[in-house]
């Protein structure tokens, strides 16, 4: 009988044959610096995918447990994109005997994995394998599966950084560390990173516009993830960028960056990110999945005292569709299409401004798309949030859409929550001060990374300019919006009772 480790140099060799790039015994190097080496490792449409192989020994359950707990650790650790638990029947030899034959399966995604479902192993033959295996890149590319994978990579690259959290969140501060946010926030700045670097990914498409010479052009994400150093590669890669434009999202990312300790296990981390960045803008594809959403509202605990409550995809999609049914827009008219105005006052991480802006450049003719997405992001599209990182969000998934728009005066802004830094008194409303006539000693958060970091320890405070004023429109076209709703006890836990009572007291004006 043949041993566990040449029936997978054979199956390697079988999908090789049928196309599938397949590499026994590939090493990851591990957190603690030991080899871990899946049985198989795939790649197919940019997707890793391993496959972790027994031996049946006599009907026993614990070949298959083991094939499990090893392929679900290949995705916990992002090690790999998807995995695949294998048992060889007993009895085989060589690949005379695989090649006819059948083995045992379970494919496992970031979803199935850690739920208490049993696994659904299934009798497969050998030949069907390779087919197998290509449909996982589909079924990746769900929302709900980038997105878990996107918060597999964000704990993973945080356990590499968590002992530096403190000093990392006081250079961004530059507060004493004791009056740091919670963890989660700093897991936020995370889900930035991981934002930041899909974005990249757009970056790279249209280097060549900007930049005519090669050996002027900003570094790839690729080149990042393979230098020694990625976070210096990453922050002098958009210091170029910054030339060009893009400061509403590469700015606070560098800011981020720069934070960071010179150590490897925070270039680590960066890698992680940018490396899971990668794979999931090559899952998605160009198909509008909200990655950065899903993992902004669901991934971080913090939504839940803010009322951040996300809206799916279809929701916005269909919301959208409902919205401009009877508009009777003449989609024709390029004019006539920059003139409209929308907004969305409580913003969030973008999502319906998002579907928005998709479905209006599917509307208009292909030749004025890049016009018109330049007015969807400087004249048509209003975005007001409280969370000064959920503005971020909606900047960098708007800049996904179409990456050569410029940045130079969107109307993306958060408001203010809470006491004035100033005036004790006087108590901000967010986006329902926009309601007022009366906006006196009214005041806008500076952009991330220009200024000090927004805390709900410390509403408002650190304000030290203001950014360009929005001229808003005597009405809206349209507003859409998926209002915030918390239950009182959850509502921003971290201010003050009083600063709660005084909001009361405004709101019932």
């Amino acid at each position: 009988m043949a041993n566990e480790n040449t029936l997978n140099a054979d199956l390697a060799r079988i999908l090789q044959n049928k196309g599938i790039l397949a590499d026994p015994e590939h090493t990851f190097k591990k957190a603690d610096g030991k080899p871990r080496r899946p049985d198989i490792l795939c790649e197919v449409q940019g997707q890793q995918i391993g496959i972790e192989a027994k031996m049946r020994m006599g009907g026993k359950l614990s070949q298959p447990t083991q094939a499990i707990a090893q392929a679900d650790d290949l995705i916990e650790k992002s090690f790999c994109d998807a995995a695949i638990a294998l048992i060889y029947p007993d009895g085989y030899k060589n690949q005379d005997d695989l090649q006819p034959g059948k083995v045992e399966v379970a494919v496992r995604t970031p979803l199935s994995i850690g739920k208490k479902n049993a696994p659904q192993w299934k009798d497969c033959q050998v030949k069907a394998l390779p087919g197998i295996i290509k449909s996982i890149p589909s079924q990746l590319s769900q929302s709900e599966e980038l997105s878990k994978r996107a918060k597999t990579a964000i704990l993973n690259a945080f356990k590499k950084i968590a002992d530096d959290a403190d000093s990392i969140m006081a250079n961004l501060r530059q507060k004493d560390p004791e009056e740091l946010a919670n963890v989660t926030e700093f897991e936020g700045l995370l889900v930035d990173l991981l934002a930041c670097f899909m974005f990249h990914t757009k970056l790279d498409d249209i280097r060549h516009q900007y930049f005519r010479t090669k050996s002027n052009q900003p570094p790839t994400l690729q080149d990042c993830i393979d230098s020694d150093n990625p976070i210096v590669r990453f922050t002098d890669a958009y210091k170029k960028w910054l030339k060009i434009d893009y400061k509403d999202i590469l700015t606070w990312s560098r800011a981020i960056l720069k934070a960071l300790p010179a150590k490897s296990q925070s270039n680590d981390a960066v890698k992680l990110l940018a490396q899971a960045a990668q794979s999931i803008q090559m899952a998605k594809g160009e198909m509008p999945r909200d990655v950065v959403g899903i993992t902004f509202c669901n991934a971080i605990q913090a939504a839940k005292e803010e009322g951040a409550m996300y809206t799916t995809l279809p929701a916005a999609t269909l919301l959208t569709r409902l919205m401009f049914h009877k508009s009777r827009i003449d989609w024709k008219n390029t004019e006539k299409v920059k003139s409209l105005r929308i907004v969305d006052f409580a913003c969030g991480s973008g999502t319906l401004l998002i579907a928005c802006a998709n479905y209006i450049l599917d509307q208009v003719k292909k030749k004025d798309r890049q016009e018109v997405a330049n007015a969807l992001f400087e004249q048509i599209l209003y975005g007001f949030d409280c969370n000064r990182r959920a503005i971020f969000q909606t900047a960098t998934g708007l800049g996904m859409i179409a990456p050569s728009v410029k940045f130079k005066h969107t109307k993306l802004r958060a408001m203010p929550l809470g006491e004035h830094p100033e005036k004790k008194k006087l108590v901000r409303l967010g986006s329902l001060e926009l309601l007022l006539d009366n906006q006196d000693d009214w005041f806008f958060y500076p952009p991330l990374g220009q200024g000090e970091l927004f805390s709900h320890h410390s509403i408002g405070h650190g304000i030290d300019r203001q950014p360009e004023p929005i001229h808003m429109p005597a009405s809206f076209h349209f507003a859409i919006m998926n209002p915030p709703y918390t239950r009182i006890e959850l509502r921003y836990k971290q201010k003050r009772f009083k600063s709660d009572e005084e909001i009361k007291k405004e709101k019932e004006k």
